[in-house]
């Protein structure tokens, strides 16, 4: 049983039993109850496993296994993009006429459909009506002195109606052969099926806006004038997955001698079928714009933030608006993988010399397809498939040396290949084939002062190549919004994903030294080293054959928004400029360490008592880089928590009881943890994006051993 200082509850029993001399049974449970320092936060979670063995004849033993697990999470939006600070306080009093003198204000001159709680659950038209702007930096529990206006939320400030969750039921069957042909040669058959049933209600509430309307659509005063609300689309995602898995394996020692070696073979296949698919509302009925799809026929959502926690509501048809959900998305993917390994794991020279290698051959195909055309209404009519095939060879191998039993080296060398998930494909429509990696690694380990300072210092180096880049390097919004200004739209993309190539090496050191009998001290430091190279080659191709006739719509003052296409070709650039080749990648510390100390009490009042306090660094994390300087780095400060711990163990009625105390966050920290950066008017780059650490908290766990 465990529980915290926030509210948590978490229990587990484990039972495990022999029917008679040849069988036996386990079962498992789960119910956790997740609370955090965020009161509209929950992650609850409720599992089940049943196992059983059986042993029919020498040699052989069957294992079936079950499991049904059931997850239900929040989905809390505690990050505040201002937009409010542009308005300078001048109420809009009429939907005919701007206010004179007003700034940071827009003007919604299409159909802006808006349903909110606040108002009853009723749609409403905000045609119109005016909504605040600002400077998207993100909003903090301080006043940000380089912006006027800003605004300031207390630190937990979140929004979270009560529908907005997401969900993962999952079900997993497995059985198992396995046979004891003598003592050099054992083979198992297996074969496990898992099916993921996952679905999220999702709306993002990430912006910050004053409602600076006196009236409401229908001419009568408006409740919430001046209060802060944020606006999101909702969408309803699900998603279904099956895995299948099958497996032949042989281990077969060697009849030799002079050493040891043992030699393994495995088959497998893993065959997984994913669909998943997301619904919006649409408006249906207007005939000007039939297109569910259309802006005049969004639904937004506009959240008051300190009003009471309600469900978003869904809309009710009326004489003025009749509704339907449309399928934003629909993808359907197949894979399949064939995997053939031969690995071997050998010992020489009494066991001071250790071998281990392998070669696995894996054959990969899919098939996805997606959302290629839509009817006038923006319902799905076709869709589009694409096809991957590739095989792939790949070995891995490393080995010890320990010439005297306190100290070795060891080395390993290993190349790996991932397969792409579901998603778009590249900005020319092609699809990704899977991302090759290798490393290798060499280090030494040792055993010092019989056993008194044990631990490993290291180095590695590794690659990924062509692996996905994150979405905030794509530019799709841009791009759109570029074509739709010079009035085209057969270059429009729906969506796209682009690729980057990865590398990684660095030291690390690991340590447990028991200094006296009752005090052992543990810590760890490395020192990390990252740069890409290659990265989103589709954005800067597609870049350089679109430049020439955008500059020129961009130099051109009759360009329908002609400033807007200025501003997105410069992001664009921008994007491309900040991730020049051999750049460091954003998110990389420069070192992380950790140390732990626990003391074991043995004698006195104190006996069975442990104690532990230690604390994690975190080194200064690269966010970005100034304006059209890519090595001009932007980093946040130096990180430091401090834990703590307590653990008793009794007996309480004859049963072993194990008490556990931890303490996170010992000092309560409470700065923002900084993610990414944004430029302010001034022209200086702040650090922007930013979590805070969970706040000091306290876990109690008892075991109890029946």
């Amino acid at each position: 049983v465990r529980g915290d200082s926030e509210g948590s509850l978490r229990g587990t029993v484990d039972v495990n039993r022999q029917l008679n001399a040849n069988a036996a049974v386990r079962v498992n449970l789960l119910r956790t109850d997740e609370r955090n320092w965020i009161n509209t936060y929950y992650n609850n979670r409720e599992g089940a496993q049943l196992a059983a063995t059986f042993r029919p004849w020498k040699g052989g033993e069957f294992r079936a296994e079950g499991e049904y697990g059931n997850l239900k999470r929040s989905r809390v939006t505690t990050s505040f993009a201002d937009q409010s600070s542009n308005w300078n306080g001048i109420p809009v009093t009429t939907t005919a006429t701007a206010p004179a003198g007003a700034t940071g204000l827009t003007r919604f001159t299409a159909d802006r459909l808006v349903i909110s709680p606040s108002f009853g659950g009723t749609p409403l038209n905000f045609l119109g009506l005016a909504f605040t702007t600002g400077s998207v930096f993100a909003i903090r529990p301080e006043t940000f002195v380089p912006i006027a206006r800003f605004p300031t939320l207390p630190r937990g400030t979140a929004v979270q109606p009560s529908n907005i969750f997401a969900t993962n039921k999952y079900l997993l069957g497995a059985l198992y052969y396995e046979h004891q042909w003598s003592d050099r040669l054992v083979a198992e058959l297996a074969f496990q099926s898992t099916y993921f049933d996952r679905g999220q209600e999702d709306a993002f509430f990430g912006n910050y806006r004053l409602d600076p309307n006196r009236i409401m659509p229908n001419g009568t005063a408006n409740a919430k004038f001046n209060e802060p609300f944020a606006d999101s689309n909702r969408n309803i995602a699900m998603t279904d997955v099956q895995q299948i898995d099958y497996r032949a394996a042989l281990a077969y020692t060697l009849p030799v001698k002079a050493w040891e070696q043992r030699i393994n073979l495995m088959a497998t296949r893993r065959v997984e079928r994913t669909e998943s698919r997301s619904d919006r509302w649409g408006r249906s009925n207007n005939p000007a714009t039939p297109d569910l799809q259309n802006a005049a026929n969004q639904l937004f959502y506009h959240i008051y933030l300190f009003d009471a926690v309600a469900p978003l509501p869904d809309p009710a048809d009326d004489a003025t608006y009749q509704w339907a959900k449309y399928r934003l998305t629909h993808n359907r993917e197949e894979k399949t993988l064939d995997s053939l390994q031969l690995a071997t794991v050998a010992y020489f020279w009494e066991k001071k010399i250790s071998f281990v290698g392998g070669v696995r051959r894996d054959d990969y195909s899919s098939w996805q397809t997606a959302i290629a055309t839509r009817t006038a209404q923006g319902q799905p009519l076709t869709f589009g498939r694409t096809e991957v095939d590739s095989a792939v060879t790949k070995f891995s191998s490393g080995g010890t040396f320990f010439p005297v039993p306190q100290i070795g080296a060891y080395v390993n060398y290993s190349q790996t290949f991932n397969t792409v998930a579901a998603g778009f494909p590249s900005i020319f429509g092609q699809p990704f084939g899977p991302t090759e990696g290798e490393g290798y690694s060499a280090g030494l380990r040792f055993n010092l002062f019989g056993g008194r300072i044990v631990g490993s210092a290291g180095y590695y180096d590794s690659q990924e190549k062509n692996r996905i880049a994150p979405t905030a390097l794509t530019g799709i919004t841009e791009i759109n919004r570029i074509w739709t200004n010079l009035l085209k739209t057969q270059n429009t993309s729906a969506g796209f994903r682009d690729t980057t190539d990865y590398f990684a090496n660095g030291y690390e050191l690991d340590l447990v030294a028991n200094v006296t009998k009752n005090f052992r001290l543990r810590g760890n430091y490395a020192r990390p080293k990252t740069e890409l190279t290659h990265s989103i080659p589709g954005l800067r191709r597609y870049f350089d054959l679109n430049i020439a006739e955008w500059q020129a719509a961009a130099n051109n003052p009759a360009t329908q928004g002609q400033s807007s296409v200025v501003t997105d070709i410069q992001n664009l650039r921008n994007r491309i400029t900040s991730s020049a080749d051999h750049r460091r990648l954003d998110g990389s510390p420069d070192f992380t360490g950790s140390i732990f100390g626990n003391y074991t009490f043995d004698s006195g009042r104190l006996k069975r008592l442990r104690a532990g306090l230690g604390a994690t660094v975190t080194g200064p994390i690269l966010l970005g880089n100034q304006t059209d300087k890519p090595f001009d780095y932007v980093t946040s400060g130096t990180r430091f928590l401090a834990n703590a711990s307590l653990g008793y163990r009794l007996k309480l009625a004859q049963r072993s009881v194990n008490l556990q105390l931890n303490v996170s966050n010992l000092l309560d920290d409470k700065k923002p943890v900084f993610t990414a950066i944004r430029g302010a008017s001034n022209g200086i780059i702040y650090p922007n994006t930013y979590y805070y650490n969970e706040p000091r908290k306290f876990v109690l766990t008892a075991t109890i051993e029946l």
